[in-house]
């Protein structure tokens, strides 16, 4: 049998089992939120970069044929620009390594995709002044 003597120690207890429960409750939420919110962020990242990448080497395709096919070279066909595409965006980055300065409360996901989305609108610039050029200035 409990006395009245007891009820404030368990009572103590039940608050200190129900602080607990709810610390694990809101911890395990939360990791899982920053697990589902990395594994969105890491998937858009990998989307916009191949998006990115297959934009590119259109856009690359598009300016060979205007420029170079004329000159006399051969038409390249998708899977070809994309492997030139990728060999300059590799050498690009290698050169590039060295010279940047990494800012650590930048996330790299983030990075990625703004470097992503700063190339594709850099490609539709290109592809626009090569277009001017092509079509109205030559």
């Amino acid at each position: 049998m409990r006395n009245d003597t007891d009820l404030p120690a368990l009572d103590l207890d039940l608050q200190a089992k129900r602080y607990r429960m709810n610390k694990l409750n809101y911890d395990t939420t939360t990791l899982v939120a920053e697990i589902l919110g990395k594994t969105v962020m890491w998937s858009i990242f990998w989307i916009v970069g191949f998006l990115s990448v297959y934009y590119g080497a259109f856009v690359l395709r598009e300016m060979w044929e205007w420029f170079a096919v004329p000159a006399g070279f051969t038409m390249i066909d998708k899977r070809t620009s994309i492997g030139v595409f990728l060999i300059v965006g590799l050498l690009k980055t290698t050169m590039n390594m060295n010279s940047k300065t990494s800012d650590d409360e930048v996330p790299a996901y983030v990075k990625g995709i703004t470097a992503s989305l700063g190339y594709m609108i850099f490609f539709t610039l290109s592809w626009a002044s090569a277009a001017i050029w092509h079509f109205w200035l030559l």
